[in-house]
């Protein structure tokens, strides 16, 4: 059985994270995690749940309207605790003090709670939202599509990566990219006719897909503007652009592409 307790951490933005990071009592929460059951057939859902969003948009063929057709699919019943009208006790757990009151929950299996009040949810691997959803915060499962699609919550990397594979089943070249190597934000590119266009499932989902769609969905050059990607012009910039392959190892410094006229210092990461 799974116990949703709440418990305070903090999560500051979008941050994305990877295997490198070390994820503490790991052991403990898998265990619990596969006492549940959820581990069953993930994989087999996962991909039935994207092959169902690939078919159901097939015949859009290649028309570009077919990327927002998934990313709203993909967003109808996912949760994520940076998109405002899902700030709601009833989805996610409340944090009265914290400049992110609503977040997370704490899973835990058999262990005595203390251990756990002061660690950072960084040091944690294992969260929930309050509908079961569950997120691991470090780890491979993060950037597993099937995964994802599975449980069904996250943050810019998850939606990133479902996306991603989502896109590409349906024949649109598509990678993910990340903004400075702490993994300050992930989207993704598209190609599109020769030519890479950014699009942010994260953004899309933030607005339920209603407003000026250049949020989520246009050219590069146009990305570091804070209307358009929610962040400042350093902060998409000053740390570098990279594209990251399936295990989230930067392979392609894509910065300039950025900033195509050079007028932000950057430094580069891949």
């Amino acid at each position: 059985m799974i116990i949703v307790i709440f418990a305070f951490f903090l999560v500051s933005g979008c941050i994305s994270f990877n295997d490198s990071q070390t994820c503490n009592f790991s052991q403990s929460y898998k265990q619990s995690i596969n006492e549940s059951g959820i581990y069953k057939n993930y994989i087999n859902i996962g991909k039935e749940r994207i092959a169902s969003i690939v078919n159901n948009t097939s015949s859009m063929g290649q028309d570009p309207e077919r990327l927002s057709q998934i990313a709203h699919i993909i967003t109808q019943d996912f949760t994520d605790p940076n998109w405002p009208y899902q700030w709601n006790k009833s989805i996610f757990c409340y944090y009265p003090n914290s400049p992110h009151p609503y977040d997370y929950c704490l899973i835990n299996g058999t262990e005595n709670l203390a251990p756990f009040l002061d660690k950072n949810i960084t040091d944690l691997e294992f969260v929930s939202d309050k509908l079961g959803h569950i997120r691991q915060e470090c780890g491979s499962l993060g950037y597993d599509p099937y995964w994802i699609a599975y449980q069904k919550t996250g943050d810019c990397q998850e939606l990133a990566y479902l996306f991603k594979e989502v896109a590409n089943e349906s024949g649109f070249e598509t990678r993910v990219v990340q903004a400075d190597k702490t993994g300050l934000h992930d989207w993704d590119e598209v190609n599109l006719s020769g030519e890479w266009k950014f699009f942010d499932p994260q953004r899309y989902g933030e607005f339920n897909g209603t407003g000026d769609s250049s949020r989520w969905f246009g050219n590069r050059s146009d990305y570091a503007n804070p209307n358009v990607s929610g962040f400042s012009t350093t902060q998409i910039i000053g740390g570098g652009v990279c594209v990251l392959d399936d295990q989230r190892n930067p392979i392609q410094d894509v910065t300039l592409s950025y900033d195509p006229n050079n007028n932000t210092p950057h430094g580069k990461w891949c």
